[in-house]
């Protein structure tokens, strides 16, 4: 019984015999019509019906077989095949894949059956498959070593095999993520270490993001082996037209340098910069002597208004935190001065106003009609009685005579927009600022931010207040001397970092515009030219719900002018649609619904990037694959060798040898087959004697 368990107490099994004895006998031994057969019948057929009702009674009672599943599983040799294209670079494509052919259907075929075999490509991604064309744009040796680790954990990993040239351009440095793997990597390199003569684009960098009538830089490295007295042009075009030029002597025959473009950013728009490297004759290879660099020029920089009072430390503290987001243009100004129209601001901060002068009021007045987002800073010159006018979330009642000295902490239940911690401690440990004393009292559309703390008491007064009201968005903060919280900031971290984030997510929030579109369209910015591009579409009736019942078309326009129709497809309430991969260049698209007889349209711009970083190296790393051997318990072998590293494996390790892994199973008794022919001889014993004796 020790592997038997039931659904009901142990003891109910004495009850199945003595339930079969019961029908049994009732049967056969109170039917006088039974009595004239012999009684060695009677007994057997007494015995089948014990034995059949007992077994039924017995299975009534939900036995579990409880057993031990004992599988072993062999050593399991995974084959790694770099499929990227600098694998052929400077190589007959075919020659190489003879070569990989041979090594892989040697490693497959020289261990018999005392190892499992499994077979991958690696570039970007892990691919269980042979289907090498050396297409793969990009190397990623940490990628495909942790996808491995993830698909054999808990299995018998026992060897990796690893084939490649070593270059790698994407992701963590291989010489240490492959000492996570549990199993050996033996690496047999493919390539060519001869350093040939070559000059190259090595990287690029700009900024994603430039404004129109700003300059931003574009950095270019350069490197050249064997050129050494050679000289050549570095350009960068626009649309076809230079728009820098620089000269650059190879000084020695390992050469490197930076060159550092400054571009005037005078079209907005997604721009294409196509940075080009002059040839020189004898180069191994052209591919790598050109790059593109796409940058945003955006024409629409938010304009914030800072409206002071008076002068204050304040507002150097203010200005310098936005202006550190290129999103934003800042003008600072007093009050008594100010002229300029103020319809072209979308956030006003007010600092210790309004006041009680008379230029203060007019201006509050004129921004009020506007129904411009304000942020109010309060002061000693504010006007307290004024501010539960400004739409600010916020009422005082008290005498503006007093003041208190008051830190602040911040409302654990905020959750207009994220806070990030480290903008809690410098909270904590900046100087108090000056807080009026009174009593403060928010409205219902509002949101605490941040708490007084006077003292060491948290008090549920407000210090900085978020009103969320969709039509009327505004925030107050109740003291003045935030600029000593920046230089805390600076004390603490030696920068502004932190500072300046808390103040421009606050600044994000006020001035961002809702967008009362009704048909929206969604797509990438920038692609490289082996990624996908995906776009969505939203479209919404008048009440603002989500709708797809109409068909969206999507006109894709390339540099040239070609253009791709597509039409979405339609998701449960929006729309969807996947087209692929675009050859490199800037395109523009434009998509058009018609809804009730109205034309809605969206449109944007995309740039998809050439990915070239596999030609940026053409000199295969056996280092490298060295290191990454070694590290993981491996060796190194070269495309001859193959033959020595199968006898090595077949010799085996500590590593390489089957493994059994035992499974405790419960199954129902009723699964078992045996158990109903038992059932069938049983009831067709009975039935045949009975059949025969003539009693049917």
């Amino acid at each position: 019984m020790g592997n038997l368990t039931f659904e009901y107490p142990d003891w109910a099994v004495l009850i199945c015999p003595l339930v079969g004895l019961l029908f049994a006998g009732l049967l056969y031994f109170r039917n006088r019509s039974l009595d004239e057969l012999p009684l060695r019948a009677i007994a057997a057929m007494t015995a089948l019906r014990f034995l059949l009702i007992t077994v039924i009674a017995f299975l009534i009672l939900g036995p579990l077989v409880r057993y031990i599943d004992i599988e072993i599983e062999p050593p399991i040799i995974a084959i790694l095949a770099d499929n990227s294209t600098s694998m052929t670079m400077g190589a007959d494509s075919l020659e190489v894949r003879a070569e990989f052919d041979q090594v892989i259907s040697k490693i497959q075929n020289g261990f018999g059956d005392k190892y499992e075999v499994a077979a991958y490509t690696f570039g970007s991604k892990l691919t269980q498959s042979l289907d090498l064309n050396f297409s793969e744009p990009i190397t990623d040796f940490s990628k495909a070593f942790s996808s491995l680790r993830d698909r054999y954990a808990n299995r018998n990993l026992g060897a990796i095999v690893m084939l490649s040239d070593g270059i790698y351009n994407r992701g963590s440095n291989p010489r240490y993520s492959s000492s996570n793997l549990k199993a050996p990597v033996y690496s047999i390199a493919f390539g060519d270490t001869t350093i040939k003569r070559d000059a190259r684009i090595a990287e690029t960098a700009a900024n994603r993001i430039a404004f129109l009538g700003n300059s931003f830089p574009i950095e270019v490295g350069v490197e050249a082996d064997r050129l050494a007295g050679s000289s050549a042009k570095l350009s960068i075009y626009h649309k076809g037209v230079s728009v820098f030029d620089q000269s650059i002597d190879y000084a020695k025959e390992n050469f490197s340098t930076s060159i550092r473009a400054i571009l005037d950013a005078d079209e907005p728009g997604l721009q294409e910069y196509v940075v080009r490297l002059q040839l020189i004759d004898s180069e191994a290879s052209d591919v790598n002597n050109s790059a593109s660099v796409f940058v945003d020029v955006l024409d629409d920089r938010q304009q914030i208004l800072v409206l002071a009072n008076s002068p204050h430390p304040d507002l150097k503290a203010i200005r310098e935190a936005i202006i550190s987001n290129q999103n934003y243009e800042v003008d600072v100004a007093l009050a008594s001065k100010f002229t300029d129209d103020l319809s072209k601001y979308d956030l006003i901060i007010l600092h210790q106003l309004p006041s009680l002068t008379a230029a203060s009021k007019s201006l509050i007045q004129n921004i009020e009609a506007l129904n411009i987002p304000i942020f109010a800073i309060v002061g000693a010159q504010t006007s307290l009685s004024s501010l539960s006018n400004l739409g600010v979330g916020l009422a005082f009642n008290g005498s503006a005579k007093s003041s208190n000295d008051v830190k602040g902490t911040f409302s654990p239940g905020f959750s207009v927009f994220k806070i990030d911690e480290s903008a809690n401690d410098l909270v904590r440990n900046s100087p108090p600022l000056k807080v009026p004393f009174g009593q403060w009292s928010i409205a219902n559309s509002a949101e605490l931010l941040l708490r007084q703390v006077v003292g060491r008491i948290d008090t549920k007064d407000p210090l900085l207040v978020v009103n969320t009201a969709p039509e009327n968005k505004a925030a107050a903060l109740t003291g003045e001397g935030i600029w000593r919280w920046r230089l805390t900031d600076y004390a603490l971290n030696e920068n502004h970092e932190t500072f300046d984030s808390f103040f421009t997510s606050l600044v994000q929030y006020l001035a961002v515009k809702e967008d009362k579109r009704l048909f929206r369209v969604y797509g990438p910015e920038l692609v490289m030219e082996n990624e996908e591009l995906v776009f969505q579409a939203e479209l919404y009736n008048a009440s603002y719900e989500p709708i797809n019942d109409v068909d969206v078309e999507l006109i894709i326009t390339g540099t040239e002018g070609e253009e791709y129709p597509y039409y979405f497809n339609k998701t449960q309430d929006s729309y969807r649609i996947d087209i692929g991969t675009l050859p490199s260049g800037n395109y523009t698209y434009r998509a058009i619904v018609l809804k009730n007889g109205e034309r809605l349209a969206d449109s944007g711009s995309f740039g998809v990037k050439p990915f070239a970083l596999e030609s940026a190296r053409l000199r295969a790393d056996f280092q490298t694959l060295h290191v990454i051997s070694a590290n993981s318990g491996g060796k190194l072998y070269y495309p001859e060798q193959t033959d020595q590293l199968i006898n090595q494996l077949v010799k085996g390790s500590d590593k390489m040898k089957p493994v059994s892994f035992s499974t405790e199973i419960f199954d129902s008794l009723l699964n078992f087959r045996w158990l109903f022919l038992v059932l069938l001889i049983l009831l067709s014993g009975e039935w045949f004697m009975r059949k025969y004796l003539g009693r049917y």
